[in-house]
């Protein structure tokens, strides 16, 4: 019994540790996938997309900023007003065409991404991923996951957790402009 109980353990300590190798690495390249369109004309505007679905390479800049979140991640939420302080300071540097921020909600019905959007005033976008197809895409890290990335996919900087310095990270953005 003892056996079992030690096999199933490491069993599952062993699963938990083996989806995380899978999360997209710095000098990687995602593969080609689909991204729910934002009902949001403004954010469609904003990324430069539109169509049911868009993929990375449709977005006209030089670095994306894509967060993987959770609307039930209470980090997630610790971390949406840097995220959109982070944002604003991206547009008052004018870097606004080269620089494009937007958040995947894994799971999340329109409901809870609008309910997230208004309690954090988020003025950038935040795009559900119903069935959870871009999450797997990535690897299906825990959230919150940040990456900067190329419009061809091309993995620059990544991310497990909660951004602990936020000045920091914009001076890693401008190290990719």
């Amino acid at each position: 019994m003892r056996r079992a109980i030690s096999l199933a353990v490491f069993l599952v300590l062993f699963a938990g540790s083996a989806g995380a190798m899978n999360l997209p690495e710095p000098g990687t390249t995602l593969p080609r996938f689909a991204i729910p369109m934002p009902p949001l004309e403004s954010d469609q505007v904003y990324l430069g997309v539109h169509g049911d679905s868009f993929a990375l390479s449709d977005i006209s800049a030089d670095v994306i900023i894509l967060e993987f979140s959770g609307v039930y991640c209470p980090i997630c939420h610790q971390q949406a007003p840097d995220v959109r302080k982070l944002f604003k300071r991206i547009q008052r540097a004018g870097l606004g065409d080269r620089v494009k921020l937007f958040s995947v909600a894994g799971g999340a019905t329109q409901m809870e991404v609008d309910h997230v959007r208004q309690q954090y005033n988020a003025v950038y976008p935040i795009i559900r991923d119903p069935d959870f197809a871009v999450h797997k895409v990535l690897g299906e890290p825990k959230t919150p996951y940040t990456m900067l990335l190329k419009s061809d996919g091309t993995v620059l900087w990544a991310h497990l957790g909660k951004i602990a310095d936020f000045g920091e990270f914009y001076t890693i953005i401008q190290s990719f402009l």
